[in-house]
């Protein structure tokens, strides 16, 4: 087993990181989930499945 020393690991989980992922990953998810109860071409059920689905994702 590949061991990974502290300072190699607390350099990677930093906040910056965290935040950089968080952004990545959920901005995403709010654009699809706004888009899809906002927007008329789906309907309702079919808007709200997507929501919950993203949620499960995330």
């Amino acid at each position: 087993m590949v061991e990974i020393d502290d300072e190699r690991r607390d350099r990677y989980l930093t906040v910056g990181w965290n935040n950089l992922l968080t952004a990545a990953l959920g901005i995403p998810a709010v654009a699809i989930g706004v888009g899809a109860l906002a927007s008329s071409t789906v309907s309702d059920r079919t808007a709200f499945f997507a929501v919950a689905g993203i949620g499960a994702v995330y």
